[in-house]
């Protein structure tokens, strides 16, 4: 009984933080858009594991669970299509080095086969920390590679604070650790430009 009331407020006190954090985040500038990606060719994106890349932190597969939702949320706010192609046991051996020096070979191997437009998080960065309440802080970058190219057209990074004060803060520092990533990751795809209606 106390484990599932923790349970559900630990999920209560996400999800609200989650729609402050929509509400109050602004729209940034991506760090790189390639000057012939146009968001509009995009038929369906293919979602993939996020990876974890921190160090010394073996890769979480709850990664993918928890960012799911708001993912969905705001690609569908953008009016583009998704499907999520998610394995965790198959994006491990793909590491933050290669995206970041935009290997080709690598990116040809992401994605089911078939596929172009795919999406990637990767995590760098989560902590919390607890003092008159309690404070999640993640940092996340957002790829989408074009299949047809092996190339990185889009990349946008963010980092995001997830905040509550007092006994229930220090009661649910995990959640905010959480909600920071959510948070984070829907900060980055706030910077992809929304589809017009067809």
């Amino acid at each position: 009984m106390i484990f599932q009331l923790k349970r559900s407020l630990y999920w209560i006190v996400g999800a609200l933080l989650i729609m402050l954090g929509g509400c109050a985040s602004s729209k940034p500038t991506p760090e790189f858009t390639a000057a012939d990606f146009n968001v509009q060719a995009i038929n369906e994106v293919v979602v993939l594991s996020v990876i974890d890349g921190r160090t010394n932190v073996s890769n979480n597969n709850k990664l993918d669970r928890w960012t799911k939702k708001i993912v969905k949320k705001i690609l569908k706010k953008k009016r583009i299509d998704y499907s999520f192609e998610q394995a965790p046991e198959f994006i491990e051996a793909y590491s933050s080095e290669g995206l970041i020096n935009e290997d080709p070979e690598m990116i040809a191997t992401l994605g089911p086969e078939g596929s172009r437009w795919l999406l990637l998080f990767v995590l760098h960065d989560a902590s919390k920390k607890i003092s008159l309440g309690a404070t999640g802080e993640a940092e996340m970058t957002g790829y989408i590679f074009d299949k047809k190219t092996n190339e990185i057209v889009w990349r946008n990074t963010e980092i995001a604070k997830a905040n509550q004060g007092g006994l229930l803060g220090v009661a649910m520092g995990g959640v905010m650790k959480v909600t920071a990533i959510q948070m984070a990751a829907g900060a980055v795809l706030e910077g992809l430009p929304k589809k017009e209606k067809q």
